[in-house]
C-alpha cells in the first residue's frame, strides 16, 4: 500500500519494519504501517516490539504482574 500526501511524499508501507527518515522526522514502515517515532533509537525500539512472537510482552518475556 502506498499513502501520498498532499506535499507529494508518497510512502509504501509494505514488506519488512524498517525505518526510514524525512525532513519532518523519523518513521517506522512496513506491514501496512506508518508510525511516527521521535528517533532512530525509539524507531529500532519500536521494530524489536513489534517484531516479537505474539504472546511476549516484555524484553524479559516474562508474564506482567496480575493485580
Amino acid at each position: 500500500m502506498v499513502i501520498n500526501f498532499s506535499d507529494g511524499v508518497s510512502i509504501d508501507t509494505s514488506g519488512e519494519l524498517r525505518c526510514i527518515r524525512l525532513d519532518d522526522g523519523y518513521y517506522v514502515v512496513g506491514r501496512g504501517f506508518l508510525i511516527p517515532v521521535a528517533d532512530a533509537e525509539e524507531a529500532a525500539a519500536t521494530i524489536r516490539e513489534m517484531s516479537k512472537p505474539k504472546g511476549e510482552s516484555n524484553d524479559e518475556g516474562k508474564e506482567p504482574d496480575k493485580q
